[in-house]
């Protein structure tokens, strides 16, 4: 028989538990709190919030979450064309997991080639990524606005072609040293049975990075469901349920109803808490290993 080993904590251990519970468990109810009092607000009526926002609705007005889900419309640039909020979640997918599936598949061949393969321009690559996530690149947005109308790709679903572009961005730096910690004696085991580069990056490579690819994915998906910019300026025809909320947040129909805007703030975060609760295990692995490895 198996004799299960007690775990004993030394004092040290009780006393450092005792002092950092309570200050997570602290900590905690802060970040939880604002949803909370968004969801108590988004159940009152106007002027109930604006008398007194943080006491308990008189009436729960669950009705103001189906005026949210029907009034919620953007208008395209033809005035009398408009999306309902059916329409801007189905935006919002395609927009997401699109822009996300591109850049994967460019960032992982980039980082692939670059920490595998010696070449010159491959060292000057790297280095040059480096230095562009440490200048900042608002100024170049009307020139960069003027390339994308010229060639003809905004305000259409060819804006997914801009996904391709990892140059400066942290997802590439972390999938090369990802790759470049994997031993190159996979590689030479395919060559000598006949294989080819492709077969190493796709057969060998690649099943080992799924967990990190997963992670990356998952963070990507919640960064561009929560873009409002991009659709906004590049895709009026094409508004994302972030952009919906955008221009809620400033009409007129929630500057007098902030029980309304409340409901939708929380209809449209709803599925990216999803998200997270289904995949907050990779989310961590994915940061821890970012933070020992880059």
């Amino acid at each position: 028989m198996k004799v299960k080993e007690k775990n004993i904590k030394s004092t040290q251990e009780i006393i450092v538990s005792c002092i950092v519970f309570p200050i997570l468990f602290l900590w905690s109810i802060t970040l939880l709190y604002p949803y909370l009092w968004a969801f108590l607000n988004s159940l009152k009526e106007p002027g109930e919030f604006l008398l007194d926002s943080f006491s308990l609705p008189e009436k729960w007005l669950f009705s103001n979450w189906n005026t949210a889900i029907s009034t919620l419309r953007v208008q395209k640039s033809n005035p009398l064309e408009s999306v309902g909020i059916i329409g801007m979640i189905i935006n919002s997918i395609w927009w997401m997991f699109g822009s996300v599936l591109v850049n994967t598949i460019v960032t992982l061949m980039m980082a692939y080639g670059l920490s595998k393969y010696h070449f010159r321009v491959g060292k000057f690559l790297h280095a040059f990524s480096l230095v562009v996530m440490t200048i900042s690149v608002v100024g170049a947005f009307p020139s960069q606005y003027s390339l994308y109308n010229k060639i003809g790709i905004t305000n259409s679903p060819a804006m997914l072609l801009t996904a391709a572009g990892c140059i400066g961005s942290s997802a590439l730096l972390i999938y090369y040293s990802f790759f470049k910690n994997i031993s190159w004696s996979y590689a030479e085991a395919v060559f000598i049975d006949g294989g080819g580069h492709w077969t190493v990056f796709l057969r060998v490579m690649i099943p080992q990075a799924v967990p990190i690819i997963s992670a990356m994915a998952v963070i990507g998906c919640i960064g561009m469901w929560n873009d409002y910019f991009t659709p906004y300026i590049y895709l009026r025809d094409y508004p994302t349920l972030a952009t919906g909320l955008y221009l809620l947040q400033t009409s007129s129909l929630t500057m007098n109803n902030k029980p309304l805007y409340f409901a939708v703030v929380l209809l449209s975060a709803l599925p990216i808490f999803v998200i997270f609760m289904i995949f907050q295990d990779k989310i961590m692995t994915s940061v821890s290993m970012g933070g020992l490895k880059g």
